[in-house]
């Protein structure tokens, strides 16, 4: 199946909108059940500054590799299809960005769950910025129908340049 082939993209894409809905709802509620708890007095932070470095290097750390290794996802995929005859391309290319939707996001997600634990046991509020910043990087990969299928088409174009190359 080509590029040509593939007109309703709108399956892919609903697919992936409720997984990061998921993904962003569960961010955004664990956030508010913290400070919930905090503003409630459920919470007794011992203020102490030990676990929040720890998480804000997690989380920059992962805010790094959510774009790294889905890239790397990709460039690995894409090699892979430029050595098999043309024909599933485009099948293969929805499952490569499926799956670098969601590993991204996911990154994501562990890092700002990090980010709110070192709240809730810290109880200091610019770890929650930070947990909010990775949850807007989860809200970047929103998928549109016309974004999935540029980035079709820019995928074809770099596998026929990787076939070139094999050709020549």
């Amino acid at each position: 199946m080509s590029l040509e082939h593939l007109q309703d993209l709108s399956g892919t894409v609903r697919t992936l909108r409720i997984i990061l809905f998921a993904l962003v709802s569960g961010c955004l509620t664990f956030v508010g059940i913290a400070v919930c708890l905090q503003i409630a007095g459920g919470l007794q932070p011992n203020g102490a500054f030990l676990i929040t470095p720890i998480a804000l290097g997690f989380c920059l750390l992962e805010a790094i590799l959510q774009a790294v290794i889905p890239e790397m996802q990709t460039a690995a995929a894409r090699r892979r299809v430029a050595t098999q005859q043309p024909g599933a391309d485009a099948v293969a290319l929805l499952g490569v960005y499926r799956s670098r939707v969601i590993v991204g996001a996911a990154m994501c997600e562990g890092g700002a769950f990090f980010a709110v634990i070192a709240y809730m046991i810290e109880g200091h509020t610019a770890i929650l910025i930070v947990a909010l910043l990775l949850v807007v990087l989860i809200l970047v990969r929103w998928p549109s129908e016309e974004r999935l299928r540029m980035w079709l088409v820019a995928q074809y174009e770099k596998i026929a340049q990787l076939r070139g190359a094999v050709a020549a």
